[in-house]
């Protein structure tokens, strides 16, 4: 057979055959299942940080002991603490492979597209959802009590609103003058208590006693406001029955007046730069501290106990004044006050 033979034997064979079709690429893949790819990586990536807190220990940890046989002697002391080089090798090994996951090209993608994602819309995203499931309560019954809103919410300071008819504060210079006015216009006196006779009556803090006849001992602490140094500001005031002899420091033996200084002392704190003048008015209410009915029980002593109404507000309601027009201070039990 000679070379033409041949070749037109192959070209024939050639043609004879099908071609087999070339392989085709892979269609793209779509925006759903890129996201889901990524989002697998990112999620193996975070199980693999988690991973590595727990090298540390293990590196700590001794390796475990076999039991005693009669074929293996006792160790020496210190060779069961001593540490595995092949082990800590294979967790370094384990933190290098994990080093390389993190800064592989799809990993840093898949970061990248969450990123974005989170700088477009982070609505849906929470902050810390492990710690919201802990604090996550299980809603009251609709048979439970309610939560108790306090009254003085909606206005913190128990004293009348500042209007323009109002005093100017009392300064540090005005105070004597104060005092003789005071004492010429009203049954209460008041006196500057001084800890010896030589004390100097100038000093700061000045403590004011306040005598209402037959009904109570006030000592008022007065300092200055700290911007300019020369208003007076009540620091704090102690109430002791009239016949009680005490200090300023000290407290009354009697009940009524240790609940009465708390009643006072929450009003101060509600309005720490209340004038002094307007503090006289509110003490001056109390003479009739035994004998004044609360405007909301109508009682002179609670049902639940033998405390007098020692607490004061000012209400301008003309339901609480009886009908009458205008604003003064009225009489409430505790309990009937935060009720």
């Amino acid at each position: 057979m000679d070379a033409t033979t041949t070749t037109d034997t192959a070209m024939a064979d050639s043609y004879s055959k099908p071609q087999s079709p070339s392989p085709l690429s892979p269609p793209p893949p779509t925006a759903k299942a890129a996201l889901k790819s990524k989002i697998e990586l990112l999620n193996q990536s975070m199980k693999s940080i988690q991973q590595l807190r727990q090298i540390p220990p293990l590196l700590l940890k001794p390796p475990l002991r076999k039991p005693l046989t009669p074929s293996r002697p006792i160790p020496p002391p210190t060779q069961h603490l001593a540490w595995q080089p092949t082990n800590a090798t294979h967790h370094f090994e384990q933190f290098r492979g994990i080093h390389d996951q993190i800064l592989s090209e799809p990993v840093q993608h898949a970061l990248v597209a969450a990123r974005d994602s989170e700088k477009a819309d982070s609505s849906d995203l929470t902050v810390n959802a492990r710690r919201e499931t802990r604090k996550r309560r299980r809603p009251p019954s609709p048979s439970s009590p309610q939560p108790y809103v306090s009254a003085t919410a909606s206005n913190p300071s128990l004293f009348p609103p500042p209007s323009d008819s109002d005093p100017d504060p009392l300064k540090a210079d005005q105070l004597a003058q104060f005092i003789r006015d005071f004492n010429r216009g009203n049954d209460a006196k008041l006196h500057i208590w001084l800890r010896s006779r030589i004390a100097p009556k100038d000093e700061l803090p000045v403590v004011v006693r306040y005598t209402l006849p037959d009904v109570l001992t006030a000592y008022i602490t007065l300092s200055y406001t700290p911007p300019h140094r020369t208003t007076l500001v009540t620091e704090s005031v102690s109430m002791f029955a009239p016949r009680e002899q005490a200090t300023p420091q000290s407290q009354s033996e009697f009940t009524v007046y240790q609940i009465l200084s708390q009643q006072i002392s929450k009003m101060i704190q509600s309005c720490p730069f209340v004038p002094f003048q307007t503090l006289m008015s509110l003490l001056s209410s109390y003479d009739v501290l035994f004998s004044a009915r609360c405007v909301k029980c109508k009682r002179v002593l609670p049902s639940e106990g033998y405390i007098p109404a020692v607490a004061r507000s000012w209400v301008t309601s003309p339901e609480l004044l009886e009908g009458a027009q205008g604003a003064k201070w009225v009489a409430f039990h505790v309990g009937c006050q935060q009720s």
